[in-house]
């Protein structure tokens, strides 16, 4: 089966904790300057998925404990983590 989480969200997830944090969002594409709203069509996998994989330090050296945040958009399902700033550089 496939990853529901994508294989290069993990780049951006070291780029942020290794400077200052940042938000990673599933849901929204990108098109140009212009951001469309599309929805997660399996919610519950991809943040299960996301954090467990944070937390249980398999994917890293360090475990993180990002915040997560839900967004109902039009009926769409929006899923927003904030990645912290580690002190492990």
């Amino acid at each position: 089966s496939l990853p529901v989480v994508p294989g290069n969200v993990w780049e951006t997830v070291s780029a942020f904790s290794n400077t200052s944090g940042g938000w990673i969002v599933f849901g929204i594409k990108q098109n140009g300057k212009k951001f469309e709203i599309q929805g997660t069509d399996n919610g519950g996998k991809i943040e299960s998925d996301f954090l467990n994989n944070l937390r249980n330090g398999q994917k890293f050296n360090f475990k993180l404990y990002p915040k997560a945040k839900k967004y109902d958009v039009d009926g769409k399902l929006v899923l927003a983590f904030h990645i912290p700033s580690s002190p492990f550089k």
